[in-house]
């Protein structure tokens, strides 16, 4: 049996996390909460930029489309709560050709999930972020669990979330106990920053997944990290797949 890898990335806007989110393995579909993955973008083998060929998908309007090779991301626009639980639905019946799903953003997700809850300019009071919290660990646990399907598996989940600091540590964004309970949820938990190469002197992206007094990351996996280091460099999903699967070999 294949490993497969549940990810959650936090970092600053502009990190470069919507482009991570493109390297898990197509055919991939992609829960856009925040416009990130209209003209979704990648570097390529030879260094340069290359757009990647999507298509449009809306799960209130029938079943996801055919993967016949000539597109590699599926793009659903997340406007409102209802649109995840219906994705869902789909992906929990095995009806879909998906390797992966990445959630792009979960800090907008949880925005939607709060409109869903209160009316208009409702202040949230107790009982409400109680039913938020229940909401959001229900749908995380729920995707996660995607990747253990008894019909059709999925071998990566990618969670992306802004990154905020709290208690003088950089967290994902996200609003109350969701924060302490969301990486117990994920076998690996990444901090993506952008950089520069000190020898060569490119842009570089840099992965934290290792546990760091600033910023939170975990690597339960211990493979990626007895494998990469404390970070990795340009990270590349599929490629962290395949460092699992030599492992497990």
């Amino acid at each position: 049996m294949n490993e497969t890898l549940s990810l959650l990335v936090h970092g600053e806007p502009g990190a470069g996390k919507s482009w991570l989110g493109q390297t898990a393995p197509a055919p991939r579909l992609v829960l856009d909460a925040e416009g990130g993955s209209r003209a979704p973008k990648r570097i390529g083998k030879n260094g340069k930029v290359e757009r990647i060929p999507q298509i449009v998908w809306d799960p209130h309007s029938g079943p996801p489309p055919a993967a016949d090779g000539s597109w590699e991301s599926c793009r659903v626009s997340v406007l409102n709560f209802d649109t995840l639980q219906r994705v869902f639905e789909y992906l929990n019946s095995g009806q879909h050709e998906f390797r992966s799903v990445v959630v792009d953003s979960l800090t907008e997700v949880q925005k939607r999930c709060k409109d869903s809850i209160r009316s208009g300019d409702e202040v949230m009071n107790e009982r409400m972020w109680g039913i938020l919290l229940d909401r959001m660990e229900l749908l995380i646990r729920a995707f996660r669990d995607l990747v253990d399907h008894p019909v059709r598996p999925i071998e990566a989940l990618v969670i992306l979330a802004l990154s905020k600091e709290h208690n003088f540590k950089t967290k994902p964004a996200v609003q109350g106990a969701l924060g302490t309970s969301l990486p117990g949820y994920v076998d690996t938990e990444g901090f993506l920053a952008p950089g520069v190469d000190e020898t060569t002197g490119e842009e570089v992206r840099r992965l934290l997944i290792h546990p760091h007094e600033r910023y939170e990351a975990k690597d339960r996996t211990h493979t990626l990290t007895a494998h990469y280091g404390h970070v990795i460099e340009n990270p590349d999903v599929e490629q962290m797949l395949d460092v699992l699967n030599q492992e497990e070999q």
